[in-house]
């Protein structure tokens, strides 16, 4: 048996202002009986509270995987100042045990940026 892990696509993830962004989670393992709770947070704030944030689950039942895993999203829409920071993606068990990644969400410096693509 595989003990349940949560990963995150990416560590980083760059935006800039006023885009729409994905942050991609990976639960492997992590089904308690169909009954598993998959959330994300952001300085305290569970996605349910914040109406700019999208979440959704991504598995297929009828492939079988070993472990299973199934793929979750939150999608941050029009990007400002106060939602760049450090993300959790969260998968919490039937019997109260969690299992968590992070991932930080940057804004892009589009002069930098700029500059070494077109150097």
């Amino acid at each position: 048996m595989f003990e349940p892990q949560v990963k995150a696509f990416s560590s980083v993830v760059i935006c800039k202002l006023g885009s729409n962004v994905s942050l991609h989670c990976q639960g492997i393992n992590a089904f308690d009986n169909g009954q598993s709770f998959f959330y994300w947070m952001f300085k305290g704030e569970s996605s349910a509270q914040n109406p700019r944030w999208f979440t959704s689950l991504d598995y297929n039942r009828t492939v079988i995987e070993d472990p299973p895993v199934v793929n979750f999203s939150l999608l941050i829409v029009n990007v400002s100042h106060v939602d760049i920071g450090i993300y959790t993606c969260f998968v919490e068990l039937l019997h109260g045990v969690s299992y968590n990644a992070s991932m930080h969400l940057r804004l892009a410096n589009l002069g930098k940026l700029w500059n070494a693509l077109f150097k």
